[in-house]
């Protein structure tokens, strides 16, 4: 698109008439409230697990959302939504195929994990951005590590790293059962993943699928 004619009468008008309007994302409440408006229009209901599970499952951008919401109601008879309804009817976000593909790292699950990254692949997904998105994790960990030490509130934490309750508290189970010098170690194999692939002629299969095994024999130690 074009700039807009700083000149012009209607410019001029805008400028003196109009304010900036920040649009924040919405809170984890703020979507849980919108799912279920949302549902009542169709007369159904949906369990706390399935609520929280499909904020993570599938885009939370209101009109995606919207459509998703909808599918899900036409598609499911029952009255009550479940996580298994959602997994028939709901087409998950990109980043939460990634994020799954992180849990199968931290639950040193390499059979999985080999198995998402050959299906990620297959789908077109890029390699950097499955790189980019297992890395953001990591580093989530590190950090909260050093702000559990200062005491910092899960809020604060939620707020400082732009992550939802039901992110955090599963990245806290991980952080209980892994050393922060591990956390470290994972966060090196993730800088020279990122200049491998860039640099090398194996494959993005071979590449990520070398990161994923050092990753889980890391944390294994």
């Amino acid at each position: 698109t074009s700039d807009p004619v700083k000149t012009s009468v209607i410019y001029k008008k805008l400028l003196n008439h109009a304010c900036a309007v920040e649009f924040s994302a919405l809170s984890e409440s703020e979507l849980q409230s919108f799912i279920l408006k949302e549902l009542k229009k169709y007369d159904k209901g949906i369990t706390n697990d399935a609520l929280s599970f499909l904020i993570q499952y599938t885009d939370t951008e209101l009109n995606m959302l919207s459509n998703e919401i909808n599918k899900l109601a036409l598609c499911i008879d029952e009255k009550t939504i479940t996580t298994e309804h959602i997994e028939q009817a709901v087409t998950p976000s990109r980043e939460y195929k990634i994020f799954k593909l992180t849990d199968y790292i931290l639950e040193c699950n390499t059979k999985e994990a080999i198995a998402l990254i050959d299906l990620l692949l297959m789908q077109k997904e890029e390699a950097f951005f499955i790189l980019a998105i297992i890395a953001k994790t990591f580093h989530n960990c590190l950090l909260i590590f050093s702000m559990k030490n200062d005491a910092k509130t899960s809020a604060e934490i939620c707020k400082t790293l732009g992550i939802k309750d039901f992110a955090l508290n599963k990245l806290l189970r991980y952080c209980a059962k892994l050393s922060k010098s591990s956390i470290e170690k994972c966060n090196e194999i993730l800088l020279l993943a990122d200049t491998e692939i860039k640099s090398s002629a194996a494959s993005d299969k071979v590449c990520l699928t070398k990161l994923v095994t050092s990753l889980i024999n890391t944390i294994k130690k």
